[in-house]
């Protein structure tokens, strides 16, 4: 009887250092692609401020647009 329970306690003890090993490397692995987005996301948004990408054309092509369209729409309206 003895020898069944140290055989459960060994058994068990074996189990579950698979478990630790697999939650410690889920564990350094979250951190690290943590770590690595963070530091992305940082690096993307200081380049955003420090080299202008034309958003701002882009912009003003929207509302030209916008406004054609609006304008389109109204003499469309006022021939009915």
């Amino acid at each position: 009887m003895m020898k069944m329970k140290w055989l459960a306690i060994s058994a068990a003890c074996l189990m579950l250092q698979g478990c630790v090993v697999a939650a410690a490397a889920d564990l350094a692995a979250t951190t690290v692609l943590t770590a690595g987005k963070l530091a992305v996301k940082g690096t993307g948004a200081l380049i955003d401020a420090a080299i202008p990408d034309g958003d701002d054309d882009d912009d003003k092509k929207d509302k030209k647009r916008k406004k054609k369209k609006d304008k389109d729409q109204e003499e469309y309206s006022d021939d009915e």
